[in-house]
């Protein structure tokens, strides 16, 4: 190529390279219609005009797939032109009518005639296509035209699913029979909320198929619930089930009125039962026929749990604590946010094998609604002889144990005939799904001002928690705090002592010592892990340090229901202990939560409870055919990494200790009683952290009638230590914040007596009030409803952005650990 060449295009004559257009290329260029008027075959083009009119609309493009170094080979931009141009030559001119003919042949026989489902998959797809030998370059040409080497990982991940719609869009044109794909497109814009005109809209555009075609076919299948269920229960009528039954509702939002009905929320009852692995659990011997049994919880209180409640959880629970790793933190921290696509959720099991009894309209809020809904349960005919010889624990929340025990009581204390006889093979148990959601909660709310304080130290003084954050939030600044304590305790108690007992020090020990670690465990640790004695024990604390010390009204007497039946088949060596001690996983109430998020994902705010049933049985009859969601659908992933978390809980330490430090310069003042109630409950002000609390945030001796003493050790009536000073470190302040010198514990046998005889007046009062209660006419409701459901879903949105080197915050923990051991 020299200097007297001319171009054909822009006919410049040099000097600069020529390319010939000749042969097999000349050829190449005019099947893809690349050629000029003034081009001829044999002629030259100068570089730049080859360049750009022949080479790159033939490469379709030059630049490398943005991928990171060490995951793929080094390959030089020769090697690069040399595959693509490869891939042209192999990729031959298609024919497109036999495309889209050999396409619509191929899928409507797997529709129709295999009764398979769509292929969502592109690799599946493609595989499936290279077996034919009218498709095997079909989805590479699309691919190709889609400029892969141009772009990214990501962007060609979700080209290729553009390409899997493409390719079912096209065979629907020759056989509008195929619409299988177009169902599940329509389904889930119908499940998202998508109005009728919205998908009719899509439909005419061939994307989805009509509404009214949605409509019939979960019609269809919701009419067949009951042939369903019956098959369902046939597989497992030799196995114990588990039984929840729970209330919904939707959100009220504004509908165009009209002139028959206004707008109002669907309340609805969840009936589902889990099957478990077990034999089914004996009839015979399941009531105590002392229904509720004082006597016997004062005995294992006295036997069991007295002197492990004097041990603050967190020193107790080194003896349950495992190794962590980062896959379970998350997990843990995800614990109440039920919805299936977060990441974190994906190998969640809890409704795999739960059989939906029914989803119906209606309140649970008495007896009657709950013996209804037992009534669907019963109606099943399999049913009617399993519950003759077997029983059902059900798992409940507080209005689900309270009436379904009423109406034992009146069955089989009061012979009450209005009630029927079936009620009394089912066993209503405590929720631990709900005695972790409520106690972490309530711990919250309570020392709501420190926990703010704490989070604008964390994210910026602009961040606020608010008055009701999302249970995940609430999970994460609990989580922070235990770290930060974890990493921080030793070193307080090394300044304080264990013999402390000024109330602003009590009362933040307790919290972090004790409450904030026993909230996280109950039911994340103990009862996932199926660890029977961990999770008696921590329910007896939760009862005894949360839920009685704070009066809550009804969870201060759930779990002696609870304990009354545990501690009566514990005695009796009834084979449902077998159950409890080594299948306690299995006994929960995630799955009607689940459920319940699901439904709510997939339902729109203002629909019906029709509506509501007719999308629950549709939902549960083809949860396992969910592969559209799974390919398309985008998931969601915890916004914190471990190593975050890492870096936040050291900002945590750092604030806890500057609290520490303000107590211990100012140890000497005491807090000032700013008010008193009639029973006993003192309010203060605690100066170092500009605080108002009340005996109920303090340890559980605050709450008794016999307070501990606060300048002096030794809280044992009989105490015969004359001098003090020589004495005070020679003892130890319990979990309660009663003291005992070392010599009055061992004659008390290790119990702090003060409580034993609070907790077992307590007991007695709210058992002897509970059978009040459910001996009171069906038609007296004196439930109180102490806590209101958030319907909403506990989306893992709006979350504060992480600000910070590791490097950097463990320096100034480090710092802070130095200055506050200085401190004089």
């Amino acid at each position: 190529m020299t200097d007297s060449k001319n171009c054909m295009n822009c006919e410049t004559t040099g000097p600069t390279i020529f390319r010939s257009l000749k042969g097999e290329k000349w050829e190449e260029v005019e099947n893809n219609g690349l050629t000029k008027v003034t081009w001829t075959k044999g002629g030259k083009l100068c570089h730049n005009c080859y360049m750009n009119f022949v080479a790159n609309p033939l490469r379709r493009g030059a630049k490398r797939v943005k991928v990171e170094v060490e995951e793929v080979k080094v390959t030089t931009s020769e090697e690069i032109e040399e595959n693509v141009e490869t891939m042209d030559e192999e990729v031959s001119m298609i024919d497109l009518v036999r495309t889209i003919e050999a396409m619509s042949r191929l899928f409507y026989e797997r529709e129709h005639v295999k009764k398979e489902g769509p292929i969502y998959s592109y690799d599946e797809l493609r595989k499936v296509f290279q077996a034919n030998k009218y498709l095997e370059n079909f989805l590479d040409q699309l691919y190709l035209a889609a400029r892969p080497l141009e772009r990214g990982e990501k962007t060609m991940n979700r080209i290729k699913k553009s390409i899997i719609h493409i390719c079912y869009l096209l065979a629907s044109l020759n056989n509008t029979k195929i619409n299988s794909f177009k169902f599940d497109v329509a389904y889930y814009l119908d499940s998202a909320g998508t109005s009728n005109e919205g998908i009719d809209t899509l439909a005419n555009l061939g994307v989805s198929t009509m509404s009214r075609s949605v409509d019939r076919r979960k019609k269809k299948i919701a009419d067949a619930h009951e042939k369903y269920v019956e098959n369902a229960l046939s597989k497992y009528l030799d196995k114990a089930f588990v039984l929840n039954i729970d209330d919904y509702h939707n959100i009220h939002v504004p509908r165009q009125s009209d002139s028959t009905s206004t707008s109002r929320p669907a309340h609805m009852a969840t009936i589902v039962a889990n099957p478990c692995s077990i034999t089914a659990i004996p009839r015979n011997g399941m009531l105590n026929p002392k229904f509720i049994d004082s006597e016997l919880i004062i005995k294992h209180l006295d036997e069991r749990f007295i002197t492990t409640l004097g041990i603050p959880y967190h020193e107790r629970c080194q003896n349950y604590r495992g190794e962590c790793f980062d896959d379970k933190l998350i997990e843990k921290l995800t614990l109440h946010s039920y919805n299936d696509r977060l990441v974190e959720k994906a190998s969640d099991r809890h409704i795999q094998n739960a059989i939906l009894f029914d989803f119906v309209g209606g309140n649970l809020k008495g007896v009657e609604d709950y013996t209804k809904a037992l009534q669907i349960v019963y109606n099943q005919e399999s049913m009617q002889e399993y519950l003759s010889n077997h029983v059902i624990p059900i798992v409940a929340d507080w209005p689900g144990q309270f009436f379904i025990r009423k109406a034992i009581a009146h069955r089989l204390l009061l012979d009450n005939e209005v009630i029927p006889s079936f009620v009394t093979s089912f066993l209503p148990i405590m929720g631990p799904l709900h005695v972790s959601l409520n106690s972490r909660e309530l711990v919250f709310k309570q020392n709501s001002l420190l926990f703010n304080d704490i989070y604008k130290g964390i994210f910026g003084k602009k961040k606020n928690l608010g008055k009701k954050p999302r249970p995940w939030r609430i999970d994460l600044i609990l989580h922070l705090m235990r770290a930060a304590w974890l990493d921080i305790s030793n070193i307080v108690y090394s300044k304080f002592g264990h013999t402390c007992k000024n109330i602003k020090f009590l009362y933040l020990t307790d919290l972090l010592n004790n409450l904030i670690p026993l909230v996280l465990d109950v039911y994340a640790v103990h009862h996932r892990e199926g660890d029977w004695a961990a999770y008696e024990e921590a329910c007896f604390r939760c009862w005894s340090d949360l839920f009685l010390r704070f009066d809550r009204r009804n969870y201060k007497r759930a779990p002696l229901m609870f304990f009354s039946d545990i501690f009566f088949w514990t005695e009796t060596n009834h084979p449902i202990m077998n159950m409890i001690t080594k299948h306690l996983a299995s006994l929960s109430d995630c799955p009607v939560e689940t459920v319940h998020s699901i439904i709510r994902r997939r339902t729109a705010k203002f629909f019906t409870a029709d509506q509501l049933q007719k999308e629950a049985r549709f939902m549960f009859q083809t949860r396992e055919d969910n592969a559209f969601r799974q390919h398309f659908v985008n998931s969601m992933k915890y916004p914190y990494k471990p190593k975050q978390l890492h870096m936040l809980s050291q900002k945590c330490a750092t604030l806890l200790l500057e609290i520490f430090t303000k107590m211990y310069k100012s140890r000497h003042l005491y807090p000032l009683i700013i008010s008193s109630s009639d029973n006993g409950i003192n309010t203060y002000k605690l100066p170092s952290l500009g605080y108002e609390i009340t005996d109920r945030h303090l340890p559980r001796g605050f709450v008794n009638s016999r307070k501990p003493y606060t300048s002096v050790l030794c809280d044992f009536l009989h105490c015969d230590c004359i001098s003090y000073t020589n004495c005070f470190d020679n003892g130890i302040v319990l979990a309660c914040g009663h003291g005992y010198h070392s010599r009055c514990l061992r004659i008390c046998n290790f119990k702090c007596l003060i409580c034993l005889d609070y907790l077992q007046n307590k007991i007695k009062i709210n058992i002897e009030a509970l059978k009040v209660s459910m001996t009171k006419n069906l038609g007296e409701n004196e439930f109180i409803e102490e806590h209101t459901k958030d319907t909403g879903e506990d989306e893992l949105d709006d979350t504060e952005a992480v600000a910070g080197d590791i490097g950097i915050e463990d320096n100034l923990l480090e710092n802070a650990k130095k200055s506050f051991l200085n401190i004089k």
